[in-house]
């Protein structure tokens, strides 16, 4: 007898669950949606990028210098970051509800980490040897994770 999948039900907003297919085959593993994690969905105050700890954005160009506004920011930024690791609340950890035709509600748990940002993954930049009135390169490798 197939299973129907009625829905999937997260009680944390920063889970997103996406029904696919809603029906299971008998002995069948079948894939029925997708769970999204957008951790801007949660608090706004546990939200790095909320306006209320960064009000302004100035500059587009990378060699424009700081705003104090910005400055301030990104400390606010750091002090929140600070706080959210010392509760301890870098890492979700909730349920999700599937609801079938045959049973009400299957729990199902699910875990995620938040993480501070880090684009600069090479150690630092190494130059070797260079003569006067030559130049050398060292190359920059970012990774947005």
């Amino acid at each position: 007898v197939p299973v129907t999948v009625l829905g999937i039900v997260s009680s944390d907003p920063r889970l997103l669950p996406v029904l696919g297919n809603s029906t299971l085959q008998p002995g069948m593993r079948t894939q029925v949606g997708v769970v999204l994690f957008d951790p801007s969905r949660g608090e706004a105050n546990d939200n790095l990028l909320s306006s209320a700890l960064a009000p302004t954005v100035s500059s587009l160009l990378p060699s424009s210098p700081l705003l104090p506004a910005e400055v301030d920011a990104l400390h606010r930024r750091r002090e929140r970051w600070t706080e959210l690791k010392a509760q301890g609340s870098t890492e979700l950890r909730t349920s999700i509800h599937v609801s079938t035709n045959l049973i009400s509600s299957v729990k199902l748990t699910a875990r995620a980490t938040l993480a501070w940002p880090t684009v600069v993954t090479s150690a630092p930049l190494n130059f070797g040897l260079a003569h006067i009135g030559s130049t050398t390169e060292a190359y920059v490798t970012l990774k947005n994770r």
